[in-house]
């Protein structure tokens, strides 16, 4: 593990000069059993996006044209409290019409950071969707399976504290 300032992402640890420095990092990933699964997790220094609270955050990404072009929110609470990285946040599951007309799903969270805080409280924002056309001859995940997927893998996420 490495002692100095910067970002531990997986194989990698990106230095910075002060413990101050902001960032902005994203990362994507594929899962290899399931290549039509994608996850997206972005750790973005908390500042004009904390404006917003983790739900207004949350309603921003679906509303942004960048996922999809219908989009259909799950559950009596389409906006619902969770956890990630021991921090309260907000989640949703959604079914995804995508600009081509093909359906998939994704799962969204969204944490407001905290630009006041005596600790590193950063805006972070986890989504993990599916891409059928992706599947490369498996057959794609349920909605059900994504869901599952996500919530494991938002269940997992932890911070190291900046040292």
């Amino acid at each position: 593990m490495p002692h100095g300032t910067g970002a531990c992402l997986p194989g990698i640890f990106i230095a910075s000069s002060a413990a101050d420095d902001f960032s902005n990092i994203g990362v994507t990933f594929r899962l290899k059993e399931h290549p039509d699964v994608t996850i997206f997790f972005a750790d973005r220094t908390a500042g004009d996006l904390s404006k917003m609270t983790s739900k207004q955050r949350n309603e921003f990404v679906w509303t942004s044209d960048a996922v999809g072009r219908v989009i259909h929110l799950h559950g009596p609470l389409r906006y619902r409290p969770t956890l990630m990285a021991g921090r309260l946040g907000t989640a949703s599951f959604a079914t995804v019409t995508r600009y081509d007309g093909a359906t998939d799903y994704a799962y969204l969270v969204t944490i407001q950071g905290d630009p006041k805080a005596s600790v590193d409280t950063p805006d972070l924002e986890l989504l993990v969707e599916r891409t059928a056309k992706y599947a490369k001859g498996m057959p794609p995940v349920s909605g059900d399976e994504l869901e599952q997927i996500a919530k494991a893998i938002a269940a997992s996420v932890t911070r190291r504290p900046v040292q």
